[in-house]
């Protein structure tokens, strides 16, 4: 059970890390040779069990607010 998990999580790793890697190399504003952006790839692929679950939170709410909570307007009466 505990390898099937860790090969489950190294695999949506390598997705998020090829992701990341493919949405930085076609950004033309960030230099290649940055270790900042290099670091943050890395720590962001290895770190998707936290980064991933909360972007769909803040997806989510963000849908709650927007259509759920969203209520037209009611036609206003002209009592003149």
């Amino acid at each position: 059970m505990l390898i099937r998990l860790l090969s489950v999580y190294l695999l949506v790793s390598l997705v998020v890390f090829l992701m990341l890697v493919g949405v930085f190399l076609a950004d033309s504003t960030t230099p290649k040779s940055d270790r900042l952006s290099w670091l943050l790839i890395c720590i962001g692929s290895l770190f998707w069990v936290i980064a991933v679950p909360l972007s769909f939170v803040e997806v989510f709410q963000k849908w709650v607010c927007a259509v759920v909570l969203h209520k037209p307007e009611s036609p206003r009466r002209n009592w003149n």
